[in-house]
């Protein structure tokens, strides 16, 4: 499905949002909701969570297109 140079660079992102997801519902346990602290925290972990699915989708299609187009080609021939 992913090369192996794209699977590295899901595995270093999708810590990344699993940290912000965790690190904003702790805070928003221990401070109150309204804080602009929290809000700054659910509005960074959407944007990392939008960008790593983004990411991964684009990789899915790129690497699947690579494929068909490889088999196409060859089925040609």
């Amino acid at each position: 499905m992913f090369t192996k140079e794209n699977n590295k660079k899901f595995i270093i992102l999708l810590p990344i949002t699993m940290i912000l997801s965790f690190g904003g519902f702790f805070i928003s346990n221990v401070i109150d909701l309204k804080s602009p602290i929290v809000i700054f925290c659910i509005v960074l972990e959407s944007i990392f969570f939008a960008f790593v699915t983004a990411y991964t989708k684009f990789w899915y299609y790129e690497s699947r297109a690579l494929k068909n187009k490889d088999n196409y080609f060859n089925s040609k021939n």
